[in-house]
């Protein structure tokens, strides 16, 4: 399940990109998950926040989502309720302002905004 979570979670950033750059991605694969190859794109801040939610984004619509359809649909079932906490956990962690995850990238884009206009 955790696993389903985080190649949606992935596919997200994919997504994302796909839609900002007109192109599919290269992909690398590192110890903190699947790597984005700029390949000589710098993108702006505004993208680069859009691609760094974008991964989280999909995990907290599939929780809610998750949700929604067992409450008014499918019923609620056990493998239901893993899947929408293994992706609101997956989300929400993502979002800590650390090095290597999405949070970070957040945080470093965030501050060097603060540090530039000097706020």
């Amino acid at each position: 399940m955790g696993l389903l979570c985080a190649v949606l979670h992935e596919a997200g950033h994919l997504a994302a990109w796909t839609i900002l750059f007109r192109r599919v991605p290269t992909v690398t694969l590192s110890l903190t998950g699947l790597c984005l190859s700029l390949r000589g794109e710098l993108p702006g801040k505004t993208q680069e926040i859009l691609l760094a939610m974008a991964g989280p984004a999909v995990n907290l619509a599939l929780c809610i989502l998750c949700l929604v359809w067992m409450e008014y649909v499918g019923g609620y079932t056990y493998p239901g309720y893993r899947f929408a906490c293994v992706n609101l956990l997956l989300g929400a962690f993502n979002l800590l302002p650390l090095p290597g995850l999405d949070g970070g990238r957040l945080a470093a884009v965030l501050l060097d905004e603060l540090h530039f206009t000097g706020k």
